[in-house]
């Protein structure tokens, strides 16, 4: 079963929607800081959240990427009933875990947030427990998302997963917005269950919705569920370790004071913002991809698509971190705008400019990543990953003393080069004749247009005074000029050195634009 026609049209879909859920999740990010800043109460809500982000992750993000090169597997070796059986057999397995470990969240909530968050007081300790506990109805309806949302995507059927990530960034900025007020950080709660239950509504309504995509079988497959336990077992490690990296910052930035957590949460996710959407966009879609060629035994397609996902990489992540980078101050004060909220926004702005270091390094390491992850190979993911974790704990440890939340963000961005440079040549050894000497002059020629379009948004930065902008009308509109001066300036710099992924953007935006405009007159004569 080819995937390589649906491909492109997999990530545009799922690059349109995570643009879409990006903006999303910024309205929903700027109401939430506009409505509670940043202290001791957020603190505790952000690591409430930290293990419901965690397990939901696993069995979304976690289940997706574990499940597609098994189910294509079983698909393309043993038939689709076969397959069916799998899926079936994975959901109540599903079922089991939840009914597990809601229980085991609802029991051990306190003794949980006094081991995240030892810096903050015993007040919000409590709070944190009291919102870890609600917060468990989360991980329940999130788990039950990862199986329906995979058999989708084993699929090349995106749309209707991507429309239903948008209803827990929407329903909670509308939660925020409506009952801040009488419920204070307990209205995040609300809308985060409300949406995780509307998500896992639409997922499950429309799996068979024109063509059949799962059958359901009592047939228990344990020769199935022990092959994907096996590979799962080393997802689940590396999750634990990437997860393991936040957590270990932010139990870091609880010892700083009162919302430092929240600070350095703040600043990660901005500067991060690019990286969750290429990777929902270019890493799912050619996940994919890739689990069917090893399915088929295509190595030669599977080393190109690497190639192919780094250089897009490099020209899509390159121009969105330098950007970042030189409007760190303005963005930041739209969220900071208050002046007692001073200091919170000077602390802000050098974390999240050294959290952008290693954004770029951190997209082609996951790339690398998840085509182990595509060949089954846990014994090589796992070793790397342990060394990511300890590298940057280290760092961190030596880095927040002088430091403080800089610190932090300068030993992530750290650790994420050298993890790249490490992994890079361990996956040129284990793929055989991946020649990234051809990454080099494309990333060449990105670094080049990147440079002129930093230059030349700095001196729009400097003209328009972006950052000397107190009112907020006149901030967003200096952004928004600043940005579409940037964007123009990119798309001319990269035809001027010859950037071939602009060429093909540009190609396929002419060949869309030919479809339209041929299309009305034949809708003309029609009517």
């Amino acid at each position: 079963m080819s995937g390589a026609s649906g491909l492109p049209k997999g990530i545009t879909v799922l690059g349109i929607a995570r643009a879409f859920q990006k903006v999303l999740l910024f309205a929903q990010f700027w109401v939430f800081v506009r409505t509670y800043g940043a202290g001791p109460d957020t603190d505790a809500l952000i690591m409430a959240q930290t293990l419901p982000v965690f397990f939901v992750g696993l069995f979304t993000r976690g289940m997706t990427q574990t499940f597609l090169p098994v189910f294509a597997e079983w698909r393309e070796q043993r038939g689709l009933e076969q397959a069916w059986e799998l899926a079936a057999t994975l959901l109540l397995a599903t079922l089991g875990l939840i009914a597990l470990l809601v229980p085991l969240v609802l029991v051990a909530a306190p003794a949980i947030m006094w081991a995240l968050a030892p810096g903050l007081s015993a007040e919000y300790r409590l709070l944190g427990s009291e919102l870890l506990r609600w917060l468990s109805i989360v991980i329940a309806l999130g788990g039950l998302v990862g199986v329906p949302q995979a058999i989708y995507f084993s699929y090349r059927d995106f749309a209707i997963p991507s429309i239903a990530s948008l209803f827990q960034p929407l329903l909670t900025t509308l939660a925020i917005l409506l009952l801040a007020d009488r419920f204070g950080v307990y209205a995040v709660v609300i809308g985060l269950v409300t949406g995780a239950f509307l998500q896992l509504s639409l997922l499950v309504a429309l799996l068979n919705f024109r063509k059949q995509r799962f059958k359901p079988s009592l047939t228990f497959c344990r020769s199935g569920l022990t092959r994907f336990s096996f590979v799962m077992s080393g997802r689940i490690g590396m999750m634990l370790i990437g997860h393991g990296i936040a957590i270990v910052d932010r139990v870091f930035a609880s010892m700083t004071g009162a919302g430092g957590i929240t600070l350095l949460v703040y600043a990660g996710r901005l500067a991060h913002s690019p990286l969750e959407l290429f990777n929902a966009s270019f890493g799912t879609a050619i996940l994919a991809q890739q689990s069917d060629d090893v399915g088929r035994g295509d190595m030669e397609g599977f080393r190109e698509r690497i190639l192919s996902c780094s250089r897009y990489a490099v020209f899509l992540i390159a121009p969105m971190t330098v950007s970042l980078f030189l409007l760190a101050r303005p963005i930041l004060m739209l969220f900071f705008s208050e002046a007692s909220q001073g200091e919170a926004l000077d602390t802000a702005v050098p974390v999240l400019r050294a959290y952008c270091i290693g954004v770029l390094p951190l997209a082609i390491s996951s790339t690398l990543r998840g085509s182990l992850i595509a060949m089954q190979d846990m014994r090589l993911t796992l070793p790397l990953g342990l060394f990511n974790f300890t590298l940057n704990i280290a760092l961190n440890f030596l880095l927040i003393g002088p430091f403080g939340l800089l610190g932090l963000a300068a030993g992530t961005s750290l650790s994420a080069v050298i993890d790249l440079l490490v992994l890079t040549r361990i996956t040129r050894r284990r793929f055989g004749r991946l020649e990234y000497s051809r990454l080099l002059g494309p990333a060449i020629r990105v670094a080049g247009a990147s440079a002129v379009t930093g230059l030349v948004l700095y001196v729009l930065c400097q003209s328009l005074d972006i950052a000397g902008r107190p009112e907020l009308l006149s901030l967003v509109t200096g952004l928004i000029t600043a940005t579409t001066g940037a964007c123009l300036t990119y798309l001319a710099a990269c035809r001027l050195f010859g950037v071939t992924e602009a060429d093909f953007l540009f190609q396929k935006l002419r060949r869309k634009w030919n479809r339209l405009a041929n299309s009305r007159p034949t809708r003309e004569h029609n009517s």
